[in-house]
């Protein structure tokens, strides 16, 4: 995990490895028309249409969307953990990016200001959609500094910088390239909600 690239920041470093265990990884970011199914409304600010991720919602939000998915279904969906994240992003390669920023992500200079419909741009090699802009994905993890070697712990812990957030990746449509990157992370207040913060569905094999 991490980057060595001139856009990396502290936050990135140091460059580390990781074990993940075998997991399942939503395709696209949950989207309007999901949210709704199981919820009965939709938070989204920018209410295009049932194919545009959901937005606008917290961690409390997400849990109670997650208790009341596994109801439903009999299935422990659950947050991705960010190394998770991260290895399912980057998808068996080893650079920032999976292809063509303007291929595979919307970001401020393509996508008008606003959301887009999941799925539009090419997939990385995994067959996922938008790991990189459209939406920020919350994780499931505690933000802190990066260890130089912590392998085997699967989950983040909090740091007092910023104190109790959690983490976000993968860049969205009003970020620039610099937030489009694979390596790239930052923190969110867990009782925040944002426009362009949204989330992806994890579930363990």
């Amino acid at each position: 995990m991490g980057s060595e690239s001139a856009e990396a920041s502290e936050y990135e470093q140091p460059v580390h490895e990781v074990r993940v265990e075998c997991f399942r990884l939503g395709v696209t970011p949950v989207t309007q028309g999901q949210w709704q199914t199981v919820m009965g409304d939709n938070p989204a600010h920018f209410r295009r249409g049932s194919d545009h991720p959901v937005e606008c919602m917290d961690l409390i939000d997400i849990n109670i969307f997650l208790d009341k998915l596994r109801a439903r279904t009999q299935r422990a969906y659950r947050l991705p953990t960010e190394r998770e994240w991260e290895y399912a992003c980057r998808a068996g390669t080893t650079g920032d990016r999976y292809g063509d920023l303007d291929a595979i992500a919307w970001h401020d200079g393509n996508s008008g200001g606003t959301t887009q419909p999941v799925g539009r741009k090419q997939p990385n090699a995994f067959g996922l959609y938008d790991m990189l802009g459209n939406v920020y994905e919350w994780c499931a993890d505690w933000f802190w500094q990066y260890p130089a070697i912590e392998p085997f712990n699967p989950w983040g812990r909090y740091d007092n910088d910023p104190e109790y957030a959690k983490v976000i990746r993968g860049g969205c449509f009003r970020a620039g390239a610099w937030a489009a990157r694979a390596p790239w992370r930052y923190w969110q207040d867990p009782a925040e909600r944002s426009m362009d913060v949204g989330f992806r569905l994890a579930l363990d094999r």
